[in-house]
């Protein structure tokens, strides 16, 4: 997978974020991603909730993120800030963040 673009921007028009599914109003700060990928062009939009997930320690063995990753990680009716907050008091990953 070779990324042409990573930045953040500010969205000129709704958008869908590729990790959560949420849809985004205009005037909002994501994440836009553009790369190749076996072949193929793609670019994605990822809320910064996502984006923050996503920088947080992951299964070594997986290097992509499908869409709707964070979605999927999700209890039911959680959102993606409350994840976060899990995260917090119940592992230790962020202690594992600062280690890497």
């Amino acid at each position: 997978m070779a990324t042409l673009t990573n930045k953040t921007v500010v969205v000129r028009k709704q958008r869908q974020c590729f990790s959560c599914l949420r849809v985004f109003p205009i005037g909002t700060k994501m994440n836009y991603w553009s790369g190749i990928s076996e072949g193929d062009f793609s670019s994605v939009y990822s809320c910064m909730t996502c984006v923050e997930i996503m920088n947080m320690p992951q299964d070594p063995d997986e290097d992509t993120f499908p869409e709707g990753y964070v979605r999927e990680m999700l209890e039911k009716g959680e959102t993606p800030e409350q994840l976060i907050e899990r995260w917090k008091t119940e592992s230790n990953v962020f202690e594992i963040k600062k280690v890497k």
